[in-house]
């Protein structure tokens, strides 16, 4: 499994939207495992640390408005796709389902592809979840595919977190259990996402929680479709 802990140094701390002027909290970009490549043995650790957890639901609560209860709801999510500077080939991506069945990236060329990396201890993974569901439906029969890749737990816990909030998830569930897919990736912190286009190049990414059902980001996905 994966660990992101939280090692900011004071001068990355800022001003949060609707926090008392006088508290500091830290930027989500605390939590970013590239600000971990340096940590004893270059190594990733196995174990999410809770507080780090917390902190970064804190801070997504007080920028973004979101209640810990309002699981699938989609108001306040923003719908922003960072394009990817030269659009370079994407990562390769070779894992397992939930199911056991093989993925490859390199075997989707021609469709668009969305890989979104989540957890099920991440809050805004938990918001931003239905909004894929979502937009599996409105593009069904189209070239597209959504892999929803976890970082680090395993089966067990994935089952137990469906049960609990009962989120259908039409697309495949893959297992990252290698700490180097968040170097490959360039996984700054979760959720994050990044659209592949049929070429297999990277075309834009999201960090953070978005409503990936929202019309802007079907245009867009449907226009690399026609490219």
């Amino acid at each position: 499994m994966i660990e992101i802990r939280a090692k900011c140094p004071p001068s990355n701390l800022l001003w949060a939207p609707g926090v008392q002027a006088h508290r500091k909290v830290r930027p989500i970009r605390c939590l970013s495992p590239s600000l971990l490549q340096r940590v004893k043995g270059g190594r990733v650790m196995k174990q999410i640390k809770i507080s780090a957890t917390l902190l970064l639901y804190a801070i997504v609560v007080t920028s973004i408005g979101l209640r810990s209860d309002a699981v699938g709801q989609t108001t306040e999510l923003g719908h922003r796709l960072t394009p990817i500077y030269g659009n370079p080939p994407a990562p390769s991506l070779d894992l397992r389902s939930m199911e056991d069945k093989h993925y490859r990236l390199s075997d989707y060329r021609g469709s668009v592809v969305l890989i979104n990396f989540w957890a099920t201890w991440c809050p805004p993974c938990i918001q931003e979840l239905p909004t894929l569901q979502k937009l599996k439906q409105k593009l069904a029969g189209e070239r597209f595919e959504i892999f929803a890749v976890n970082l680090g737990e395993d089966e067990n816990a994935i089952r137990a977190f469906q049960d609990k909030f009962q989120i259908s998830m039409e697309f495949p569930i893959l297992l990252a259990r290698d700490e180097s897919i968040v170097e490959q990736w360039k996984i700054q912190g979760l959720p994050m996402s990044y659209i592949i286009d049929p070429a297999g190049r990277w075309t834009y990414e999201a960090l953070g929680p978005r409503d990936f059902a929202h019309l802007l980001v079907v245009e867009r996905i449907r226009s690399l479709l026609v490219k």
